[in-house]
């Protein structure tokens, strides 16, 4: 404790980190934010709030990897300090969803810093492996029997008791026949879509 009976900001670090090892996001940003307000500049502080951040994003609240990446670029110095603030930074915009962002601000660094081109390179190669994992549309196609028996049976025979039902009176008990051969048609179509999607 300092005279003032503040806790010194190494005290406050330390209780931020030890928040941070519980997995208790919300204390450790508490704590880093009061070593903030003893020192605007720590650069500990700023690392430990990108921390901080990102469990709550990991948590599934998104939002944080946003503050986790301008906790990223203010968490830096020079030398090693700087590439692992640069690589926090990556990591944020990643999970945040910003490489392109990331991207079209290094890039305009890049002709002056030649630090920014090599970071620039490095989120091209991250933009690559996040299209490449991205969900894709499975080309999935059910067998020819499957095909032809739901196109080119259960489709015209439902269709034909539906307008059967319409058209001719002593027909009507077909309607409802041909409504659930429509409907088992239906279900077939979506479970279709569903597989194409997700499979």
């Amino acid at each position: 404790m300092t005279g003032a009976g503040k806790p010194a900001i190494e005290e406050l670090l330390e209780a931020g980190r030890r928040s941070l090892a519980r997995g208790d996001a919300d204390a450790a940003i508490h704590h880093f934010n009061r070593a903030l307000k003893s020192s605007p500049v720590s650069p500990e502080a700023r690392a430990g709030l990108y921390g901080a951040f990102m469990l709550k994003g990991d948590a599934g609240q998104k939002q944080f990897y946003v503050l986790a990446m301008e906790a990223a670029r203010l968490s830096g110095g020079a030398g090693a300090a700087e590439s692992a603030a640069l690589d926090r930074l990556l990591t944020a915009g990643f999970k945040a969803g910003r490489l392109d962002e990331l991207a079209r601000e290094f890039r305009a660094r890049a002709g002056k810093d030649p630090s920014a081109a090599l970071f620039l390179k490095r989120i091209y190669a991250m933009s690559l492996l996040a299209a490449e994992n991205a969900p894709r549309a499975s080309d999935y196609r059910p067998n020819l029997f499957i095909r032809v028996f739901f196109d080119c049976l259960l489709l015209p025979a439902s269709c034909a008791a539906i307008v059967a039902s319409v058209a001719i009176p002593r027909a009507r008990p077909a309607f409802g026949f041909g409504v659930f051969l429509f409907a088992c048609y239906a279900v077939y179509r979506a479970a279709l879509m569903l597989l194409r999607r997700y499979r």
